[in-house]
């Protein structure tokens, strides 16, 4: 299941408002975004003002929606939950081409796309709700996670690698050697990729994920190499934006972006009423 499906499931569920009305990124489309998930719904920005593209988010903020993105009853959604630990399911690599891989933007720049600035305290742009893919360089196992981003430029960006976080422990053990830790950001992956990213678990959460999404279907993985033979990591295949990049000293430096190639208008429209 990619986003964009389940987006569709959850409106067909009444599980989402769809916001038509032009919305600020500067802190009015958090603040709409939080009464619209004290409402107990997700939403859907289609008209984000100085952009194209629209923002979803909510998603995931309610145990109906995550039953409707797996498929099963909401009483089932703790045992689901307890399984993809206990029995983690090794995702099936993906041959060729993958589809977040259509278009690939050399010179990208942040600035370009809806990144929100959420809070009246928050000083510039974060994005919150991306899933950080990274890949300890000792076991070569993926550790998937929420980290808040501020945006400091049109290819970098702060990244909040707190101590407890997998992710600090691989760049520790990379940065001694001189080296920089090589990760990406999934935005608007599987919606069991977003979930795996909440998980502590100490094994591959990309096996999370695949225990997420069952045994009836496989989690297909990428594997980007084309950029730098050092940059191992697996990606998402169905996200529909890829942000690639290096960690430096806790700071990412943007790498080429890859992205689908409708990513520009991500979301197929609604015949639902405007909210």
């Amino acid at each position: 299941m990619d986003l964009r499906k389940f987006i569709d499931i959850a409106r067909d569920a009444g599980e989402l408002y769809d916001i038509r009305k032009a919305v600020d990124p500067v802190r009015e489309l958090g603040a709409v975004l939080n009464a619209c998930e004290r409402a107990g719904k997700g939403a859907l920005f289609h008209s984000v003002k100085g952009y194209d593209i629209p923002v979803t988010g909510a998603l995931l903020s309610s145990q109906k929606r995550i039953a409707l993105a797996l498929g099963c009853e909401v009483s089932e959604v703790g045992a689901r939950m307890a399984a993809a630990t206990q029995k983690p399911i090794k995702p099936q690599a993906h041959q060729g081409a993958a589809p977040c891989q259509e278009v690939k933007v050399k010179s990208p720049d942040l600035g370009a796309w809806p990144i929100p600035t959420h809070s009246p305290l928050d000083p510039a742009p974060f994005i919150t709700a991306g899933v950080v893919i990274a890949r300890d360089p000792q076991s070569g196992r993926h550790n998937l996670s929420y980290n808040r981003m501020q945006i400091y430029g049109r290819d970098r960006a702060g990244i909040s690698m707190n101590l407890w976080r997998h992710i600090k422990a691989f760049f520790d053990k990379i940065e001694p050697q001189g080296k920089n830790l090589p990760f990406c950001v999934a935005i608007g992956p599987d919606p069991v990729v977003m979930m795996a990213g909440a998980f502590r678990y100490d094994g591959d959460e990309y096996e999370v994920a695949g225990s997420l999404r069952g045994v009836t279907e496989t989690l297909p993985l990428a594997i980007y190499s084309q950029f730098d033979q050092d940059f191992d990591v697996a990606l998402a295949i169905g996200a529909l934006f890829v942000l690639v990049g290096v960690a430096i000293l806790l700071v990412l430096k943007l790498l080429p972006v890859w992205t689908r190639s409708s990513s520009t208008s991500p979301f197929r429209p609604a015949a639902s009423t405007s909210s």
